[in-house]
């Protein structure tokens, strides 16, 4: 599994078959090319989208782009988040927005986090 941010829009196509063996699954911001995220994953595992995850960024002060997906090995399921938050847009904002989706996971299961920060 891969997960990248900032795909912007001009590189879908390109990204949807750059990895033999796996699918690319992605969101991406409408109306603009910038940001964006997307993950890999490869064909062996089964892959849902969980739509009811999702963050909707409908205030005009914070855009996020995600994309929650369950993926199943087997016995083990895992939950992988991508998310992104554009830069310039109200971090407090964007945290009101994304507690309620963490607080799904702090009350049902042990969880890690993995992100990455551009200042």
């Amino acid at each position: 599994m891969l997960v990248l941010s900032e795909i912007w829009n001009y590189n879908l196509e390109f990204y949807q078959n750059v990895f033999h063996g796996y699918t690319f699954h992605y969101v991406a911001l409408e109306g603009t090319n910038v940001g964006g995220v997307g993950v890999y994953v490869k064909d062996v595992f089964d892959c849902t989208v969980l739509d009811d995850l999702h963050i909707a960024s409908d205030k005009s002060s914070v855009k996020v782009e995600n994309l929650w997906l369950k993926i199943t090995n087997g016995v083990n399921s895992y939950v992988i988040g991508a998310v992104y938050r554009h830069p310039n847009s109200c971090v407090s904002d964007f945290c009101k927005l994304f507690e309620p989706t963490l607080n799904i996971f702090i009350c049902n299961s042990p969880m890690q986090v993995v992100t990455t920060i551009k200042t």
